[in-house]
């Protein structure tokens, strides 16, 4: 499952997704489009979706 659907699942919008991840809500679309890959920010995403599907 990529980002945008684990975060829809969720039920968060780009906004959230950003605030638990501490990274800016517009690298959170980059992100769902392909279109950033720094590895850093990555890691925080994936990190916060999983620590919030794990809580789920």
């Amino acid at each position: 499952m990529d980002i945008k659907e684990r975060r829809k699942k969720l039920g968060w919008s780009r906004a959230d997704l950003a605030a638990h991840a501490e990274v800016n809500s517009g690298v959170i679309g980059l992100m769902e489009r392909g279109q950033w890959n720094e590895a850093q920010s990555l890691a925080k995403v994936k990190e916060a979706l999983d620590r919030a599907e794990s809580e789920g």
